[in-house]
């Protein structure tokens, strides 16, 4: 007999997240002594899960009472209860609380309160996690209370599950019954005189297991990790040659820091790191990147002089001892370890750096072992940090506190103050001894702690981090946070947490129907996106690696407007906003960078951090044959940055009409390109028109090129943007111009030299025959070769395959996508004949060598309708982490961690490829083309202000606007226009056969 997949998880509240028995209690008794009732706590059990009515019924016992008074009776108690609820707070959770309904939504579960108390609103206002919720049923939403079924049906339906699709939590006999005449499974907590009458019963709320309960849905991804339940990456075996993979691909982060997806006990030789925004030093004289700062959360377990746990450098490949887990959509690392012999039967840690506090991450060790078993905790602060490229500090200054533990330095280069602290808070167990351990770059607490009686011993570590460039004094900062951390305690912090993830998804979640392995793919790239963004600033970038690690200096490529942006615009404008402000922020920057190289305006750096100068160095990798550097020109031929950013901040306005941002930084940032374009142009005599000479175009293994068509297009763009910007502000808000006229020293001449470059730019057109377009001036003329074969040429397998000698320079062999890219760019601009016959010849020609290449044309085939081959490329493309694909350190230098460009391309091939969204100026194209398997694919879009949920398959798309839309948003759908109104929804039924559509 099939098993009923659960859907919904309804939780009683007292008892089960909270314990207000004792309030109702002491409520009770002094209704009780004021009538002279006789009451006492057994009585009080006879209570439990009972209405209000019928407990006072059982209180009064023979005695009758007219029912003015039966009322007056009621709100009397219910007075003194409420008024004993005022001092309520989150530390009034149970233990295990908000795990257990974190883990019921993580499962992808939808979450509800089913309780008899009419209080229960105003017990989750004051334990503050209402919004954890999706639905709450109360007393008074029905008239029956438990052991009646009604309360939990009532709360299905509020959920839109079937009874039988849902499981509920409870701690009284009266709610098991009722989950049980409802039809749902139900689980009890609490001794089984009481619930053992329940499917599933467990001691407590701290010790439900949901795998038991409901077994997770898992499924392997190819040859690497298994996936669970659409949200969890599980590692099921420790191979020491992929630590530097699964740290990376399980880091946890918040755009403020990255911490990286080791365990406790591990050293910087396992490449444990922190790396924090905002503090670029350069050590070597050569490579400037962000620091990782000391690990704050070092832990190591002994039991008699011996480690519990294992090291990185064990094989490992039993499940039963060693399983390790992201949970993607709370960002919380997880490591399950249960040792094979010893008093230790199990110990869980799990992890998370808070969205709601960027400052701090929390740890939470939980050691199952026997009770009496003395173990020693070594925890607090491990200075010997993982850095690539030097010590960046100073100095290093321990601070030690009777609560609380910290280390202070100063960066190298700049003397910027960072200041991390730790607190520890343990609970279960008995201190018996406690002393400090310091060394010049340690500092830690060393705790003999006794197991207690249940043998569950919980260990709560908080680590925080400042810098200067956050607050003044960072010491103090962390210091504070540290304390009220741990005083605030793990659950608190985890449900803060829990609830800023879920702002989030609710706009960026991309939901695929029909296929759990992809949906858990696509997830994951899209979290890596979202931590990799510093959403709480204006004035950093998205790094190409993110915070995952040191790698390209956390700093922003192209990648950041081309690959990261599409998915911010379309779902938090105003990040996309941040981002676009930081480009404005760092243009005096890109303007030293152009005079530096004889040109004008702003030539943006390949490699831009914190101030927007060139950060990217002469000589990036190194001939592993001869073992000399090689000389790239990244950073002074790759000049397409410039109109790739003014191309964005085309797209950004039409997809948000913020015109806003367009007066007061945008427009400076679109003249100071086109400056820069004015002067990087050649014109050629020969022909009367302008070239783009000596250039390096997407495909990085073909520098020194004249007339790359990406760059040329992208250019184009930027001049007719430039010059359309100028007369429309000229126009309509002419002080606009006059404050850039007296700042910039703008004159009409340049606008006249703008619009004479834009008509006489080289124009590239596509082969009348073959529909082919040239990706730059000679390139047809190069050896045609396939990537296969040429790698048979190589004479080591980590030769760099580009400039100036590599096997691909002087063949048609290309790095990724660049005629192609184009096509996501600007798509349109060209036919489908013309891009259909582009796709096809480059594709063979291509070596991925970059983890940009197969996303980008994914979405092209998507759009292209070729599905299959689509979906293929999605998935290589989306699994690039997750697999370990690419080596970390290609050509001798270390370019590892999270491909972060890759993370976001995901949701552009999810959306506007497979989705097929379009924004246009006046309306929005979705015309979806779902792979087999997909049954639906929903999603949400930001369109000028307004909200749209479109929830499409291949035989219907239904568009829904939220209530607050202050204007109607037109789409076409395969071809057929609709509005869709605030608040109302229109579907539209497809025949993608014919390519009809009937509404």
């Amino acid at each position: 007999m099939p098993v009923t997949p659960q859907r919904a998880v309804i939780f009683d509240l007292d008892g089960v997240l909270t314990e207000t028995a004792e309030y109702h209690y002491l409520g009770w008794q002094r209704l009780a002594d004021e009538e002279g009732l006789s009451f006492d706590r057994e009585a009080n059990e006879a209570l439990r899960g009972v209405s209000r009515a019928e407990s006072l019924q059982l209180l009064l016992g023979d005695r009758k009472v007219d029912p003015a008074t039966f009322d007056e009776m009621m709100e009397r108690k219910n007075g003194y209860y409420v008024e004993s609820l005022q001092g309520m707070s989150p530390k009034d959770l149970l233990p295990g609380a908000i795990s257990l309904v974190v883990d019921a939504k993580r499962r992808g579960m939808l979450v509800a309160i089913g309780s008899s108390s009419k209080n229960a609103r105003f017990v989750l206002d004051k334990l503050e996690i209402t919004g954890l919720f999706d639905a709450i049923a109360d007393g008074d939403t029905v008239d029956n209370a438990k052991p009646a079924p009604d309360l939990f049906l009532a709360a299905a339906d509020l959920l839109g599950v079937e009874p039988a699709h849902c499981v509920v939590i409870e701690d009284a006999a009266a709610g098991i019954d009722a989950a049980l005449a409802a039809g749902m499974i139900a689980v009890g907590t609490g001794p089984a005189e009481r619930v053992g009458h329940a499917h599933h019963r467990f001691d407590a709320t701290r010790d439900v297991d949901p795998t038991v309960v409901c077994p997770p849905a898992e499924a392997r991804v190819g040859h690497g990790p298994m996936v669970a339940d659409g949200w969890v990456v599980i590692d099921d075996h420790h191979d020491p040659d992929q630590v530097i993979n699964v740290a990376t691909s399980h880091l946890t982060g918040n755009g403020y820091l990255g911490y990286r997806g080791t365990v406790p006990e591990w050293r910087a030789s396992a490449t444990v790191g922190c790396t924090v925004s905002d503090t670029w030093d350069n050590a070597d004289g050569k490579w400037a990147e962000l620091c990782n700062v000391p690990n704050a959360l070092f832990a190591e377990l002994a039991h008699l002089g011996q480690p519990v746990a294992i090291n990185a450098e064990q094989v490992l490949s039993d499940r039963d001892l060693l399983e390790r887990r992201l949970d993607v959509r709370y960002g919380r690392q997880h490591r399950i370890y249960g040792p094979a012999s010893g008093p230790v039967h199990r110990l869980v840690d799990e992890r998370f750096a808070s969205m709601d506090q960027r400052h701090l991450v929390a740890q939470r060790q939980r050691v199952f072992a026997t009770p009496g078993t003395r173990l020693t905790l070594t925890t607090g602060i491990d200075g010997e940090v993982w850095s690539l490229n030097g010590d960046h500090f100073a100095f290093v200054e321990p601070h030690i506190h009777d609560d609380a533990l910290a280390m202070r330095m100063n960066t190298t280069e700049r003397g910027l103050p960072i200041a991390v602290a730790h607190a520890v808070g343990v609970h279960g167990g008995r201190v018996q001894a406690e002393r400090i351990e310091r060394g010049e770059r340690e500092l830690y607490r060393v705790l003999d702690i006794e197991v207690g009686d249940d043998g569950l011993l919980v260990i709560e570590q908080v680590m925080t981090v400042h810098t200067g460039n956050d607050v003044e004094y960072p010491l103090v900062a962390s210091l504070e946070l540290a304390r009220s951390g741990v005083a605030d305690g793990y659950e608190i912090l985890l449900a803060r947490h829990a609830l800023a993830w879920d702002a989030r998804w609710d706009r960026v979640d991309v939901r695929i129907t029909g296929d759990p392995v992809t949906q858990a793919v696509l997830r994951y790239n899209l979290y890596h996106n979202v931590i990799a963004t510093p959403m709480h600033a204006d004035h950093l970038p998205i790094g190409a690696r993110g915070l995952s690690c040191q790698a390209y200096q956390g700093a922003a490529f192209w990648d950041q407007e081309v690959f990261n942006l599409p998915m911010w615009v379309h779902t938090f404008p105003e990040v996309a906003r941040n981002i676009l402000v930081y480009r404005h922020k760092t243009l005096d920057g890109a303007r030293r960078k152009a005079a530096d190289l004889g040109y004008t305006g702003a030539f943006y750096a390949w490699i831009s951090g914190d101030t927007g100068d060139e950060l990217c160095p002469d000589f990036f990798f190194v001939d592993v044959l001869t073992g000399r550097p090689i000389r790239n020109h990244f950073n002074d031929w790759q000049m397409h940055i410039s109109p790739d950013i003014a191309v964005t901040i085309d797209g950004y306005l039409r997809a948000t009409g913020d015109t806003t941002f367009l007066a007061e930084r945008g427009a400076e940032i679109v003249f100071e390109v086109a400056r820069f374009l004015a002067s990087f142009v050649y014109l050629r005599p020969a022909d009367g028109r302008y070239h783009l000479l000596r250039l390096l175009g997407p495909d990085e293994y073909h520098e020194n090129v004249d007339d790359n068509l990406f760059s040329v297009e992208q250019s184009r763009v930027a001049l007719a943007e430039a010059c359309q910007l100028w007369d429309l502000l000229r126009d309509e808000q002419p002080e606009v111009v006059t404050r850039l006229r007296s700042e910039l020293g703008l004159s009409d001449d340049e606008r006249e030299l703008w619009g004479d470059i834009l008509d006489r730019l080289v124009v590239i057109e596509p082969d009348p025959q073959t529909r082919l377009l040239e990706q730059f001036e000679g390139y047809f003329d190069l050896e045609d070769i396939a990537p296969d074969a040429l790698r048979e040429r190589l004479q080591h397998p980590d030769e760099y395959w580009g400039w100036p000698n590599g096997i691909a320079v002087h063949t048609q062999v290309t790095k990724q996508p660049d005629v192609v890219q184009l096509f996501v760019s600007q798509p349109e601009h060209y036919d489908r004949a013309t891009v259909e016959a582009n796709y096809d010849y480059y594709l063979p020609r291509t070596q991925h060598g970059s983890s940009l290449s197969r996303p980008m044309y994914a979405l092209v085939a998507a759009r292209l309708g070729r599905v299959a081959e689509a979906e293929q490329l999605f998935l290589r493309g989306a699994t690039v982490d997750l697999l370990a694909d690419s080596h970390p350190a290609p050509g001798g230098t270390f370019i590892g961690g999270i491909h972060v460009a890759a993370c976001g391309a995901t949701w552009q091939v999810a959306v506007l490829g497979f989705g097929g969204v379009h924004v246009r100026t006046d309306h929005v194209e979705v015309a979806p083309r779902l792979p087999e398997g997909w049954e639906r694919l929903q999603f949400g879009l930001a369109v000028r202000g307004c909200w749209l949920e479109v929830d499409a398959s291949n035989d219907d798309v239904v568009l829904r606007g939220h209530p607050d839309n202050p204007t109607p948003v037109t789409v076409d759908v395969h071809g057929q226009r609709v509005t869709v109104t605030a608040g109302g929804a229109e579907q539209v039924g497809l025949d993608l056969t014919t390519e009809l559509v009937t509404s």
